[in-house]
């Protein structure tokens, strides 16, 4: 809907300019003639500004549009926050990630991790649960889980080891500072597809319409960083770990407007 709404302001722009470029060719009138430049040049000024605008901030934009990169982690998921602690958003606009595309990057890494094993309702998770290939999110230091009432405390073993390491990392490089108190908030792990449709049904626009990597145990949402100390070194902690850990090629990383979600490969 967003994005036919675009189109067609943007249609209508065009449709503007070249009308009065068409009445300018007909006025006779000098001064009449004269506004009309002005007022020609104007407008196609303003949309060169407008799209180098959209061309810099094209990936907010895909995200903004595309249903496939919509935050899933906003759906009231929420649990009491220690009070002595700031609440350091993890947002796109509150560290500088490199984002990975989430249909051509964590979908296939979701389905080549867990084998397609995709969870369609409580019984497809229980059946991977005894096979081993879902364990429970136990987690490690450095990380708390919120309450959860929109999906399940549970993992693919190998996105749970990469948890593990994603928080050993944070750990390492806050230890010894006012930070070292520091844990990343996780805010959404795994989802059945019965779970996504409700919330698809309830927040159109906060969660995957689709397919979702948290329908095969590969995914959290890292809503925010809690510290008695300063959130702009605890965010810069994180946001060196995920760096470090994207490039080696542990994870995806998708920059949400109010989380990062993260998919284990």
């Amino acid at each position: 809907m967003r994005f036919l709404l675009v189109i067609v302001l943007l249609a209508c722009a065009v449709a503007y300019v070249y009308g009065m470029y068409r009445l300018l060719a007909k006025v006779k009138k000098s001064k009449r003639k004269q506004f009309l430049k002005i007022q020609l040049v104007f407008t196609a000024i303003l949309l060169v500004i407008l799209s180098a605008i959209a061309f810099w901030q094209r990936e907010r934009l895909a995200q903004w549009f595309s249903s496939e990169s919509s935050p899933e982690s906003q759906v009231d998921e929420a649990s009491a926050i220690p009070e002595k602690s700031n609440r350091c958003a993890c947002t796109w606009d509150s560290m500088r990630l490199k984002r990975d595309d989430y249909k051509t990057k964590h979908r296939p890494a979701a389905e080549r991790l867990t084998g397609e094993a995709f969870i369609r309702d409580e019984a497809a998770m229980n059946e991977l649960l005894a096979k081993g290939k879902l364990v429970p999110l136990k987690a490690p230091e450095g990380v708390r889980i919120q309450k959860l009432t929109h999906s399940e405390p549970f993992l693919h073993p190998k996105a749970a080891k990469t948890l593990d390491k994603l928080a050993y990392r944070f750990r390492k490089k806050i230890s010894g500072t006012r930070e070292s108190d520091a844990a990343v908030v996780v805010s959404s792990v795994t989802r059945t597809a019965k779970q996504q449709k409700e919330i698809q049904a309830r927040y159109p626009n906060g969660a995957t319409q689709g397919t979702s990597t948290h329908s095969y145990g590969a995914s959290v949402d890292l809503l925010f960083v809690e510290t008695a100390g300063d959130c702009y070194r605890a965010r810069k902690a994180l946001e060196s770990t995920l760096n470090e850990l994207q490039n080696e090629g542990d994870l995806y990383v998708c920059p949400e407007s109010k989380c990062i979600h993260i998919t284990a490969r």
